[in-house]
């Protein structure tokens, strides 16, 4: 019986050693994207864009013990809490700026910010997303511009 039992602990530890060893690299978190003043089609678009949508960035500031990639999960920021916020939660605002450039298309800005002893800090601002245009520009180029700035690989605020 005692090499039952013996045998059977030496399983349960085997087991948990395994389990450690298989961690995922991965860590995920949430990022929420917030859109103000935006048109019904672009914050629709935008909206479309990202659902279920996941990106991978490799963690450059880990240290030991640290996942080496982070997997940010996109959400609209509508779910996030009013009161009570985690550190660290981050969040990206995409709006229409009062300015419009030479020809009259409308500008937008893409700001990150983080949470602090729930309030919202912001770390960084992307400024007035510009079209590089003479022309007044469709809103399907406002649209692919506006996603093109919400790659968060190219972020400088991240991870």
């Amino acid at each position: 019986m005692s090499k039952l039992r013996l045998l059977i602990q030496i399983l349960t530890i085997a087991g948990l050693a395994s389990c450690q060893e298989n961690k995922s690299p991965y860590e995920i978190r949430n990022l929420y994207i917030e859109t103000q003043n935006l048109p019904a089609g672009i914050k629709n678009a935008i909206e479309k864009s990202l659902e279920n949508r996941r990106d991978t960035v490799y963690n450059y500031a880990s240290t030991e013990g640290q996942k080496d990639s982070i997997i940010y999960k996109f959400n609209m920021a509508e779910t996030l809490p009013e009161s009570n916020l985690l550190d660290g939660t981050r969040k990206i605002t995409v709006l229409l700026s009062n300015e419009k450039d030479s020809v009259g298309n409308p500008l937008y800005r893409v700001e990150l910010y983080n949470s602090e002893k729930s309030e919202w800090k912001r770390v960084w601002n992307l400024g007035n997303t510009p079209f590089r245009s003479d022309t007044i520009v469709s809103d399907a180029h406002i649209e692919q511009v506006l996603l093109s700035s919400l790659d968060i690989r190219y972020w400088k605020g991240l991870p």
